[in-house]
């Protein structure tokens, strides 16, 4: 399995500074290295434009019924689902494992159900982390399953 890891794979490309970030690059698996025209960088700053996110693509008007698309542009979702992690993950682990993608605000740890919400400083953070981290191993053994949290009200997350 593939992993982005930003501190080696970051580079130059042939997008320039208006273009999006490629997903490949996310997903650690674009082939095309430093020819792609997508940038291959993690985000540095608060997406500007809410009909978009950090990789180009159009928000909808609802999450989806899987939680698992680009966001909602009615509402500003910087907070993960992290689930399927195993009873050996540690709150420390996933600390460390996502907070290399961005300024994390909180971690809400539930390991007797091996489920934690990851909150981001910003949306594109989030954004990010969801396509890097899904499917990845974390822990010894664990493949994690990463989508968007509901939020059910202003603040409340579940």
């Amino acid at each position: 399995m593939r992993r982005c890891r930003p501190e080696l794979h970051e580079g130059k490309t042939r997008g320039g500074s208006g273009s999006d970030i490629c997903l490949f690059f996310a997903r650690g698996a674009c082939h095309l290295g430093h020819k792609c025209n997508r940038r291959h960088r993690q985000p540095t700053e608060e997406s500007i434009d809410v009909q978009f996110d950090c990789f180009g693509r159009q928000r909808e008007t609802t999450e989806g019924p899987d939680q698992n698309g680009p966001g909602s542009v009615l509402f500003e979702n910087r907070t993960i689902f992290v689930g399927e992690f195993g009873s050996d993950c540690t709150e420390d682990e996933l600390r460390q494992e996502f907070g290399v993608f961005g300024q994390i605000v909180q971690i809400r740890f539930l390991p007797q159900k091996s489920i934690a919400f990851v909150q981001y400083n910003w949306r594109s953070s989030a954004e990010f982390v969801k396509e890097a981290m899904s499917q990845q191993v974390v822990g010894k053994s664990s493949v994690v399953s990463v989508r968007w949290a509901k939020v059910i009200s202003k603040g409340a997350i579940t």
